[in-house]
This record gives structure tokens, C-alpha cells and sequence, in this order.
């Protein structure tokens, strides 16, 4: 049955007559597919540039002088389902189709590549990536000027070892390019030693919870995140993850994929992308392009240099393509039309394995056997004012090429590093309020005799006993106990950082007090059995005191500055709804050291 279907089919597109223009050239009918909307409407950039090069190859008169392109094109949304829609109008209503054009997602593509296959239609993507359009047996005339994202994969290899990322994570939708694309990363890692802690996935539907896997990401420490998706998908994850204060901190960076680098995601993304990175093909650099896109910035009002537009030149490369592939065969050769089906396999040979010119996309266009064009991936900042292109890496060379300073989530140049995964313990409710009853039991110690010592302050042997330092004592220590109070409550931005004061400026304060009384007795008898008439005062061992003191306040203040702790609400992975595991976050090194210090003077 299936055999007399694609039988049924190809006779249906065996022969037709060839429409003229007005002036006697033969009309070559191509068809189009482009993403006007969806998980990446990068058609609205591609589509404009796709009908400038069709108006300069008509305008040539020294390419095609006997024929005319013209196109038929259909918004397929980013779907397979829109996508073969389109496909099967397109093939079985217009017989005389030479080629078609698009689409930009791989999902639309892999479904419009196999019923190629039957018509024998010879299609050239200018964004598709999927590793799975290079199987030349299910897609036999399937054609890219975008490479594979094999090649994507490998950019975030080239990006984690460039800026020494040893520990990171992975998140991607279930959908086979952006699974392809995460395990080429994967095993690329694990060859160059590099710890992939934590990897998730989703299916890529905008009803499906993330929270779960972020909360993962979270637990396990991951600040260097590396996710393939669509941007709907991407701007979901970023908003859900400000939401609950999951890796939305400035030590955490996401890097994307090309499905990131295009104007609507800026506005998609709300800013909550500001300071990650996307790879895209790098746009071309020749003269040619800088001319074609004063023309294209008239008809659109997008700058050369603005994201996602080398999709729009590999869309020009498209066109071209198709028209140096006619010219050769038509014009050259006179290849005859009346056969379409045998007239479509012949194109799409000679295209397969004689293009080679040099057009508005990165280096020289020509294909592998597989169909695909290799091309180098710029690295995409989201900043303030946009994207910008800030590295580029070649995959023929293995060379990663600064372009310009990269903002982070910082808001520094500093590449942000990799960390060690966080532990901590959640002890629950009725430990949590334990630890609290018997904080207050031992605050009774140090309190009772705070009032003592106020009471009998003047008593001889108090006075003796200098009141003052012991109250400071006493004071110190009842900070201390209090740190279990502090850290016993939801933290917020004010308890994350006080235990750390509280704690620190504790020891300190009874440190000093003691070490200043020790350092007057050993002043005073220095000289053995002579007591010496010198004494220091009161105020002088409390100026001591205090000197220590503003010096660890000083260190917690740049701290504080710099390494400031923050909240992080990461939902029970058993309970998401129920209940939250709260955590401070920090930079570990600031405690280290003064930890460090503090053992050693003990």
C-alpha cells in the first residue's frame, strides 16, 4: 500500500508545464518554510533576507538569464505538525518545484527532509543543527549552510576548557538535537576531564514543572550551567528559576545554544538572561555582506551586527546555492526540465558535491558527504545593550579567538569559576526548635551573671577583677549563643550575614579581652620578682581590645562587600510543595581564612 502511495505521488510531480514571466524567462518555482512565530521565530529575520537574494540573482543578468526565482513560502511555526502541513500542500500543489528553503527548527525540518525523500526534493536549511538531518538515508536530500550542532556541542567544550570550568552541569529538553547536543558535550567532557556534577532533562512542553531539576542543580552546587532548549523553553527556566532564588545569583552563568541568539530573546527572557552566553554561527565578514546588509537594514531596520543574523545570511547562501546549482545545470549543461524527479536528483548531486563559493556566512560554503556545511560559532554575551559577539571558535582549528570583554552575571570581566558542590543538612522542624530551646538554656549562664555583676560592680573584689572586661566577656559570649538563634530563622539577606558577624566578632571580643589582661600581667612582672611602677590603664588595654576588634570588623565588612551571603530557597525534592530547604550561599574562601586564623592563635 505504501508503495503505491509514493507510486501515486511521483506522478503527481513527474511533469508540468513551466510558467513564463512578461518578458520570456522561465519561472523556477521554489518553496519556503519559515518559523514566523513559536519556540524560535527566527524566520522573521530570515525570510526578509531570502527575498533580497531572490531579487539579486533575478537582477543579475549574467546568472540564470533565462530563468526567474520565484517563492512560495509558509509560516510553520517551529512544528512538526504545521511543518508537514506546509510540506504536503507545497509538494502536491505546486509539481514544479526545483528545491525548497528552510525551516530554521530541526523538529520542522526532520519531518519535511522524509517527505522530500519521496518527491526527490532537494531542500537546503539555513538553521536546522540536528545531528539526525546528517543520516543521509532517511534525509537523502537534505542540505545545511548552518553546519550540525555536533560541531555546537563541541563550542561548549571549547568554552569550559578555555575558561577552565572543571565542575558543571547540564540541563536540555528531551528532543533529539538538544539531547544529540548535550551527550556530544558529555562525552567531550569526560575525555578532557571535566566533572559534569549534575544532568537533567525535560520534555520541551511549557506545562512541565522545572522546579525539580533546578532545585537538583542547586543541591549539587552547580554554578556553570550549559543548557540546550528553545528559547520559550530557556526564558521558562530562567523565570522560574528567579522565582524561587535558585541559580539566579551573579556566581551562576548559563551557556545556550543558537536557539538563544535572536532579538525576541531579549524581550522573552525579561533580562533574566543578562550576563549568560549562547553559541551561534559566526556572522561572515566579507565586503560583500556589509554591502548586502546596508539593504537588508533599510527593508528590516536590523543592524549587521545584531544577534541571530547569521541564520538570516545562511538564508542568502540558501538562495545561492540553488541559483549557481540551475545556472550550472540549465544554463551550462541545458539540462532538461521535463523530467522533474530526474531533474531534482541531478541538482541535488551537483549541489552535494561541486558548491564552493564564498557568500554572506563564514568562510567558504561547500558540504561534507553528509550534506552539512562546517562553520565557526561565535560566543553571544547578553549584556545591557544587547547581544554581542565577545569570542569565536573554529572547529577545524580547535582555536578560541577573544573578540571583546565578556560581562557576567557579575557584572565584571571576571570569568566567574567553577565551585565545589555545596552539602549541607536539613535537620528539620523538631531539631531546629531543640537547638533553639537549648541555646536559651545556656544564654541563662552568661545573663545571670551579667546581673550579678552590675549588681555587686562596686564590691571590692569585682573591682579587683576589672568588671568591665568581664562584662565584655560575659557579652561576647551571649553573641555566641545567639549565632544559633540567627541561623534557626528563614534566612534573609540580613540573617545570612549575621551569623558571621555575630561569631566572629564574639571570639574576637573575648579573645582580646583576655589577651589584653594577660599581656598587663606579663607587662607588669617582665622583670621577674621586680614589680615594675609603670602601669598600663584601664583605657589602654580597652583601646588594645577595641583595636583588635575594628581590625576582624574591618575583614568582615569587605566580606560582607564583596562575598556577600545570600538566601537560596530550593524546594524538598520529595515535597516541592510542601516544603523549601532554605540555605545561605557564600563564598567559602572569606571563612577559611579567618577560621584559619583564629585555630592558629588558639
Amino acid at each position: 500500500m505504501m508503495l503505491v502511495f509514493c507510486l501515486w505521488l511521483l506522478c503527481l510531480s513527474g511533469s508540468s508545464a513551466l510558467e513564463q514571466d512578461g518578458e520570456g524567462h522561465i519561472v523556477l518555482q521554489l518553496g519556503g518554510f519559515f518559523p514566523m512565530e513559536g519556540g524560535w521565530p527566527v524566520g522573521v529575520y530570515v525570510q526578509p533576507m531570502v527575498e533580497l537574494a531572490l531579487k539579486h540573482v533575478n537582477e543579475n543578468s549574467t546568472l540564470l538569464p533565462n530563468y526567474k526565482l520565484s517563492m512560495t513560502w509558509n509560516n510553520t511555526k517551529c512544528t512538526a505538525g504545521d511543518a508537514i502541513t506546509a510540506a504536503n500542500w507545497q509538494f502536491s500543489t505546486i509539481p514544479e518545484l526545483v528545491g525548497v528553503i528552510g525551516e530554521g527548527c530541526s523538529v520542522a525540518s526532520e519531518p519535511i527532509a522524509l517527505l522530500g525523500g519521496v518527491y526527490h526534493m532537494p531542500q537546503i536549511s539555513y538553521g536546522s543543527t540536528s545531528p539526525v538531518l546528517s543520516n543521509e538515508v532517511l534525509y537523502p536530500y537534505f542540505l545545511r549552510v548552518c553546519g550540525s550542532d555536533v560541531n555546537q556541542g563541541l563550542a561548549w567544550l571549547a568554552a569550559a576548557k578555555h575558561h577552565k570550568w572543571q565542575r558543571v552541569g547540564t540541563i536540555n529538553s528531551q528532543e533529539s538535537l538538544h539531547s544529540m547536543l548535550t551527550e556530544k558535550f558529555l562525552i567531550g567532557a569526560q575525555k578532557e576531564g571535566i566533572s559534569v556534577i549534575a544532568s537533567e532533562s525535560f520534555p520541551g512542553s511549557q506545562n512541565h514543572d522545572v522546579s525539580l531539576l533546578l532545585a537538583n542543580m542547586a543541591k549539587k552546587g552547580v554554578t556553570i550551567i550549559f543548557m540546550a532548549c528553545y528559547s520559550d523553553d530557556a526564558a521558562r527556566i530562567f523565570e522560574e528559576a528567579k522565582k524561587i532564588d535558585v541559580l539566579s545569583g551573579p556566581e551562576v552563568v548559563f551557556i545556550g545554544t543558537d536557539a538563544w541568539v535572536i532579538p525576541s530573546f531579549w524581550e522573552l527572557s525579561k533580562g533574566n538572561a543578562l550576563g549568560s552566553v549562547g553559541f551561534s554561527p559566526a556572522p561572515g565578514d566579507s565586503a560583500f555582506r556589509k554591502e548586502i546588509f546596508d539593504e537588508y537594514h533599510a527593508l528590516t531596520g536590523l543592524d549587521i551586527e545584531a544577534a541571530g543574523l547569521a541564520y538570516a545570511d545562511a538564508g542568502y547562501d540558501a538562495v545561492l546555492t540553488f541559483a549557481l546549482g540551475l545556472h550550472q545545470i540549465l544554463e551550462v549543461e541545458e539540462y532538461p526540465l521535463t523530467d522533474i524527479v530526474s531533474f531534482r536528483d541531478h541538482l541535488y548531486s551537483y549541489m552535494l558535491e561541486n558548491t564552493f563559493f564564498e557568500g554572506m556566512t563564514k568562510g567558504v560554503t561547500t558540504f561534507d558527504s553528509y550534506g552539512d556545511k562546517t562553520t565557526p560559532y561565535g560566543m553571544y554575551n547578553f549584556q545591557e545593550s544587547g547581544f554581542v559577539m565577545t569570542a569565536e571558535w573554529d572547529p577545524l582549528t580547535d582555536e578560541w579567538l577573544e573578540i571583546s570583554d565578556t560581562i557576567w552575571p557579575s557584572n565584571t570581566t571576571v570569568v566567574p569559576p567553577d565551585r565545589y558542590p555545596i552539602t549541607f543538612v536539613y535537620i528539620g522542624e523538631g531539631p531546629r526548635i531543640a537547638f533553639i530551646v537549648i541555646a536559651a538554656l545556656c544564654a541563662i549562664v552568661p545573663v545571670t551573671f551579667m546581673i550579678g555583676l552590675i549588681v555587686y560592680w562596686d564590691h571590692p573584689i569585682m573591682v579587683a577583677s576589672t568588671p568591665a572586661f568581664m562584662m565584655c566577656i560575659l557579652f561576647g559570649t551571649l553573641m555566641g549563643i545567639s549565632v544559633v538563634w540567627v541561623i534557626a530563622v528563614i534566612p534573609n539577606d540580613v540573617t545570612c550575614v549575621l551569623p558571621n558577624w555575630l561569631g566572629h566578632i564574639a571570639f574576637w571580643l573575648v579573645f582580646s579581652c583576655l589577651f589584653v589582661k594577660t599581656f598587663r600581667v606579663w607587662y607588669i612582672f617582665r622583670e621577674g620578682d621586680k614589680l615594675l611602677t609603670t602601669i598600663i590603664t584601664n583605657t589602654q588595654i580597652f583601646m588594645m581590645a577595641a583595636g583588635i576588634v575594628l581590625i576582624v570588623s574591618i575583614y568582615l565588612a569587605i566580606w560582607t562587600g564583596l562575598g556577600r551571603a545570600r538566601p537560596l530557597a530550593i524546594p524538598d525534592v520529595q515535597f516541592p510543595e510542601q516544603y523549601h530547604i532554605w540555605i545561605c550561599e557564600y563564598n567559602n574562601i572569606w571563612n577559611i581564612v579567618i577560621y584559619a586564623v583564629e585555630v592558629l592563635i588558639l
